[in-house]
């Protein structure tokens, strides 16, 4: 991906996250954030992958006004490069694949950061694992038709028909 690309859909991920997490409750909403990591490590290198999974962590962090600013950097840090191996090593080129791999990353970066909000507070609220479960689905159904779309856009189809 080149920087243009990044920049885009880093500032579109971040208003559309300002949004969501402004207007609808915790836990109702999907995690832009980790869609946009997960593509950006599909067409990269691990160190770029978790490079850019930071930034989108810490972009995340200031727009959603988190009192524990780089949870969401850290965490984001270890989707992006986990999610490098994943994608080249489990080969998920299917809807259902990508749909089960963002489903897992979105359960492992929930994971990551309430262990740390639980190390660090030990306070964490009522109905934590139904708020991750519908987080994880939501993130997983509209991740993939983001994936699909965001593919769309970036390779556009050659007509052949002519040869």
């Amino acid at each position: 991906m080149t920087t243009k690309e990044v920049t885009i859909l880093l500032v579109g991920a971040a208003v559309f996250h300002f949004l969501s997490s402004s207007f609808l409750r915790v836990g109702f909403y999907f995690d832009v954030m980790l869609v946009a990591t997960v593509y950006v490590a599909n067409y990269s290198d691990p160190a770029r992958a978790a490079l850019l999974g930071c930034v989108f962590g810490l972009v995340q962090d200031i727009v959603g006004l988190h009192s524990m600013l780089g949870l969401n950097g850290f965490s984001k840090t270890l989707i992006g490069f986990a999610s490098y191996y994943l994608i080249r090593y489990l080969v998920l080129e299917t809807r259902i694949g990508k749909t089960a791999l963002l489903f897992f990353l979105s359960l492992l970066d929930v994971g990551i950061i309430y262990g740390f909000i639980w190390l660090l507070t030990e306070t964490l609220t009522d109905g934590l694992l139904g708020q991750t479960l519908l987080k994880a689905i939501l993130t997983a159904l509209s991740g993939t038709a983001i994936f699909y779309l965001l593919d769309r856009l970036r390779f556009r189809r050659q007509d052949y028909s002519h040869l």
